[in-house]
């Protein structure tokens, strides 16, 4: 009887332990390529970017100039930065970053304190900026 209770005992282990307990802090971390970008909702319709995708090269034709493997990278240190290519110089931009494990929201904030949101869901991270009327839309896929 003692031999049969261990052996469920150690089932129900196995069980509970192999479940995916995976947080959005752990897979967070690491590199994030732009996949795709987009500007809606502009008081200026001129002013709207359609949806479009890196070409070949890495490359987006974004707000009057050439914008290459912009990538976003997280490390466990809280820390963040962005860099790319802009007309051939490279760039880039350091954040700090909290995370919202119940909403899967990553709040990315310059030192100015300027904040923005990121939504993790389905292995993308969509990120939002809401600037002079205009919405952008970046999404981002781990490489």
């Amino acid at each position: 009887m003692k031999l049969k209770n261990v052996v469920l005992l150690l089932c129900l282990v196995s069980f509970i332990s192999c479940g995916d307990d995976t947080t959005i802090s752990e897979i967070i971390n690491g590199q994030w390529a732009l996949s795709s970008i987009q500007v809606t909702g502009c008081p200026q319709p001129e002013e709207n970017v359609p949806f479009m995708e890196p070409d070949s090269d890495g490359c987006v034709d974004f707000d009057g100039g050439i914008l290459c493997n912009i990538i976003l990278t997280f490390s466990s240190d809280l820390t963040a930065a962005e860099t790319y290519i802009e007309n051939g110089d490279t760039e880039s931009d350091n954040y700090g970053y909290a995370i919202n494990e119940a909403t899967q929201i990553v709040l990315l904030c310059e030192g100015s304190g300027d904040c923005e949101s990121l939504a993790y869901k389905d292995n993308s991270l969509t990120r939002t900026i809401l600037n002079d009327g205009c919405l952008l839309t970046a999404v981002y896929s781990k490489i």
